[in-house]
């Protein structure tokens, strides 16, 4: 430093051009030899080297004065007094800094710039750069994270306002204070500093007059309110935000501001698609975030972003919908948004929101080259370092779910060691109050319970462990969705079955009933991602199975509790589904704005937030909240005297009975064993079935389903082969048990019995079981059949008194477009009407549109339908009747009370048949018309021949006038054998159900 050759390296940088840098070097060396000199004693400051580091630190006095060392600053101003010019440059300089430490992330340069603001309003207290300190404290907090700074911002902020020259100021300095308490309460959760923020961002939008208001301060408004709507659940804050997003958007000119705006909008309307599942919200989002993408189509800096928010939009109204073309242009700009330079921000969620959608595709495409980029985004999306450190959690468990995926296609072990190693990581990255937290451990769970089906002996149980363990800690997030939670449960379930540990078992699914009752109705529903309930379909079997066998290895049989858990399981999915009398519909009649709430706090619950609206405030935050109002709330209910079982198990030990004079026989079907369960004015009596299978029953039901083609060619030999398995299976096993021999042919006093069949025995007649050709070898020749969804279902049927009068409601629709014409629907509705002596309403071909028949049900007591009837084998929900100018939907008729309601009579096809997908559930539209009110239906299994339904039906109403509905189906059944004694798809498909 003081040598010779120093001086002259000094002196040679002197005489070349350089700038700031070059003033800077120099001083420092300068500096640096007048004060190793000084330590040595042999200059003092006023020399040399003194005087030409003054000269050139006299350069960075009026450029950069936060480069002069510590102290030098005022030591130069008494020299050099300071202009207005040098006071601007300052200020410039200073945002620079602060400027360039939030793009790069460095507090200490961020600090710079505040300490040389700091000078600046030291020497020029104007209002504005004291607005422009507290900003510059604001981003140094952001930073940060010290509570010292941003409460130095907002006294900054403070000052400001105090000292603004006028009203434009003031409401200028007002917006500023406002975003520095928005980040306080975003870091710290005080409402206070939310509400206030809210306030001086209201008091700044303000204004008189034509006097326009600068969109960005409407939009920092909005997002303040979605804030505080994510906290609070204000339906009213968050309209509010919508409506001054779309202001914004309005008053708006320069594109990438707009567009932000717009993306902010989309954001919004996804947050009250969630709140109210109205979806003219989500086509709102879409149409927002895609007007948002033209206006910055040629900016490749904000591009991105937009392309991600319409992804986003676009993949939430498939999920929704099931459009495909919504997803597959959502993997369009979820590519156009990941494809940006590595150190891009937030290219890793762009990676990470591509890989989820294009896995979605991939379960309905099956392309292997679509599970393969999967896999790839969602590994460049983990690899990503930096600012999304915290969406680790995330982007592991994508790709987790993708191995996984590509695993179940391929078979590919490697795959799924890594996903393994994948999905525990992205589990263990969650907080309890994360809302991915279940998800991310059932994710772990699959992926070795998956493993454990390759592996054997202590890896395998090692595997299954884990998988155990990882599906209860996903059941136990109490901030995460309830469905998700319920899936959880059920395969926690399943993983403790295979270790043959029943206890566990038993309570894990009985954990997956319980979790079902918290579940909203629009989220099981088909328009809203109903076929996720496929998941949940056979639980109630299920754990019935795993109780029995529980209770046996521990030696106390428990029946009842058996019994119980299939009646929740059951009960629970089917009110659930169809919206029918359960404890929120008592709720909704009693006390409507509690059931109101309720909904509420239940909807927001079961999804997540849009994953692009968290920057207004924590999920986890927002979850905690819902968590807390759904316990106060329950709390409240089940404190009212009509309501202190709310959505609590039903069926107590004394419940648990037949509410009818006959046994209720429900057939458990299930992987590991099949019983039967007898319950009658004792209470429940089991029996095994050592002769059925579960692979037993799916093989004689597709047999069964194979031979029905179409109707008058079915394959009755086949039908016969099937009929003649359930006896010996089932059915003389159960009679035999019940002692029913068979020696009372006659039918008027042969005894009653209600089957209530699970699994792929809901698609088969088990009322037509037997030997025909054998006198006393079948059930129609030993007991009266119904059947019933559940044992609840019946018990409120056989309350329900006889209506005191008759109003008969008759619909026939002969003909229908591209259906085949019902010949005899005509004549079969005019001897119906022809039963009842005071006649009957008849609504015949162009009278039976849906309105009018909604209409007409809700006084009727009786109800006939002679016409088409389409039932969705997958999607039983969305059966229906046909009628005219449009059908009339098992939801619909599920949303109809009809008090005076006593029988319906559907002759139309396939009226009972539950469908492959939800076989378990008892969903058909027979037993939706029972939930309706009706208390006796009459329905058909398969589809019917026009003729034979007709005399079917007259059979029917001749037997009604002497015996009751079931008597009178099972007496018709027995003249149409007779008749048809070689065909029993012909004499059997008609079913009874109720009292």
């Amino acid at each position: 430093m003081l040598s010779d050759q120093a001086s002259a390296e000094a002196r040679e940088l002197a005489e070349s051009p350089g700038g700031l840098q070059v003033a800077y070097t120099l001083g420092m060396f300068h500096h640096a030899r007048v004060v190793a000199n000084a330590q040595q004693g042999r200059e003092d400051p006023a020399s040399a080297d003194g005087l030409a580091a003054m000269t050139h630190f006299h350069t960075l006095y009026f450029e950069a004065p936060d480069l002069l060392p510590n102290g030098l600053l005022d030591t130069m101003a008494q020299v050099w007094p300071v202009t207005d010019d040098m006071i601007t440059r300052w200020a410039s300089r200073a945002l620079d800094l602060v400027r360039a430490g939030r793009q790069t992330g460095a507090p200490e340069v961020v600090a710079d710039g505040i300490a040389l603001l700091e000078h600046v309003t030291i020497r020029c207290r104007t209002a504005g750069y004291l607005s422009n300190l507290a900003l510059a404290h604001r981003t140094k907090f952001l930073l940060t994270g010290e509570e010292t700074d941003i409460a130095e911002a907002i006294q900054t902020a403070e000052l400001a306002m105090s000292e603004a020259a006028n009203e434009s100021d003031l409401r200028s300095f007002r917006s500023n204070l406002a975003i520095c308490c928005t980040a306080r309460y975003e870091r710290f959760g005080d409402l206070k500093d939310l509400d206030r923020s809210i306030q001086e961002l209201g008091a700044c939008t303000e204004t008189s007059g034509s006097e326009k208001v600068a969109p960005g301060r409407l939009s920092n408004l909005a997002a303040a309110l979605a804030s505080r709507y994510m906290t609070t659940g204000s339906r009213h804050d968050l309209d509010e935000a919508i409506s001054l997003f779309s202001q914004a958007v309005a008053v708006a000119t320069e594109p990438r501001e707009r567009a932000e705006y717009l993306a902010n909008q989309a954001g919004a309307h996804q947050l009250r698609f969630v709140l109210t599942g109205d979806t003219i919200d989500l086509d709102l989002a879409v149409e927002a975030a895609r007007t948002a993408v033209r206006d910055v189509e040629n900016d490749s800096i904000v591009l991105p972003a937009m392309a991600n928010t319409l992804g986003l939009a676009l993949k939430s109204r498939y999920q929704r919908t099931g459009i495909d073309d919504d997803l597959q242009e959502a993997i369009e700009h979820f590519r156009s948004a990941a494809d940006s330079p590595a150190g891009a921000p937030w290219r890793a969620s762009h990676l990470n929101n591509l890989s989820s959608a294009l896995r979605l595709a991939f379960v309905s495409s099956g392309d292997m080259a679509t599970i393969n980029e999967a896999v790839r985004s969602a590994e460049a999306a983990v690899s990503t370092n930096g600012a999304e450190a915290t969406m680790a959690a995330r982007h592991q468990s994508t790709l987790g779910a993708a191995l996984s995926r590509r695993f179940a296609a391929t078979g590919e072990l490697a795959d799924l060691d890594r996903a393994c190693t994948a999905t525990l990581r992205a589990a263990q990255s969650t907080s309890p109050e994360d809302s991915i937290r279940a998800a991310a451990y059932a994710n772990a769970g699959l992926a070795r319970r998956r493993r454990a089906n390759h592996h054997t002996g202590a890896t395998r149980r090692a595997d299954l462990e884990s998988a155990a363990l990882a599906y209860a800690t996903a059941a136990a997030a109490a901030t995460s969705p309830p469905l998700v939670r319920a899936i959880s449960a059920q395969d926690g379930g399943l993983a403790a079955v295979e270790l043959g540990a029943w206890a566990d078992a038993v309570a894990a699914f009985e954990a997956a009933i319980t979790l079902l009752g918290e579940v909203t109705d629009d989220r099981l529903t088909p328009d809203d991602q109903g076929h996720q309930l496929t998941s949940l379909s056979g639980l109630g079997s299920m754990a019935t199975a795993a109780a029995l066998a529980a209770a046996e290895e521990a030696g106390r049989p428990d029946h009842v509790r058996a019994f119980s858990l299939l009646e929740r399981g059951r009960g629970v999915i089917l009110s659930r589904l169809l919206s029918t009398r359960d404890d929120l519909d008592d709720l909704r009649v009693r006390h409507r704005q509690l059931a109101a709430e309720f909904d509420r706090i239940r909807r927001e619950l079961d999804q997540d937030a849009p994953a692009d609206v968290s920057r207004w405030a924590s999920p986890a935050a927002r979850r905690r909240r819902l968590s807390d109002e759904r316990d106060h709330l329950l709390e409240t209910i089940r404190a009212l005297p009509e309501f202190t079982g709310f959505l609590l198990p039903r069926l107590a030990a004394g419940e648990v009975v037949t509410p009818v004079d006959g046994p209720v026989v429900a057939i458990n079907v299930a992987a590991h064993r099949c019983d039967a369960l007898v319950v009658t004015r004792e209470g429940v009596r089991h029996l095994p079935l050592p002769g059925l299978g579960q692979h037993d029953a799916v093989t004689n039901a597709n047999k069964f389903l194979g031979a029905l083609h179409s109707p008058g060619q079915a394959d009755d030999k086949i039908v016969e082969s099937v009929l003649r398995w359930m006896w010996n299976a089932i059915a003389e096993p159960i009679l035999d048990e019940l002692g029913v021999d068979g020696g009372r042919p006659d039918g008027d006093h042969l005894p009653r019995l209600w089957w209530m069949p699970t699994g792929a025995l809901s698609m088969l007649p088990i009322h037509a079981a037997g030997y025909h050709h054998i006198p006393g070898k079948s059930v129609l020749d030993r007991v009266v059949s119904s059947y019933t969804p559940t044992l609840r279902t019946l018990r409120d049927a056989a309350a329900r008194p006889a209506p005191a009068h008759e109003r008969p409601l008759v619909v026939a629709v002969p003909e229908t477009p591209g259906r085949r014409a019902l010949v005899a629907a005509r004549g079969e509705a005019d001897r119906v009407a022809s039963h009842f002596a005071a006649g009957a309403v008849c609504l015949i071909q162009d009278d039976a549109v849906p309105e009018r028949v909604v209409s007409e049900l809700a006084t009727a007591t009786w109800a006939h339908f002679a016409c088409h009837a389409n039932t969705d084998a997958v999607e039983p929900f969305r059966s229906h009747l046909t009628l005219r100018d449009g059908p009339l939907s098992v939801r619909r008729l599920a949303s109809l009370r009809i008090p005076d309601a006593w029988l319906a009579y559907l002759s139309a096809c396939t009226t009972a048949f539950s469908g492959t997908a939800l076989s378990d559930e008892a969903i058909h539209i027979s037993s939706v018309f029972q939930l309706a009110g009706f208390p006796h239906v009459i329905g058909t299994l398969w589809n019917v021949l026009d003729l034979p339904s007709e005399r079917m039906a007259e059979y029917v109403y001749d037997e009604l006038t002497r015996h009751s509905p079931a008597r009178a189906v099972h007496a018709a059944q027995h003249r149409l054998r007779d008749r048809y004694p070689e065909s029993p798809t012909t004499w059997a498909p008609h079913v009874h159900l109720g009292p």
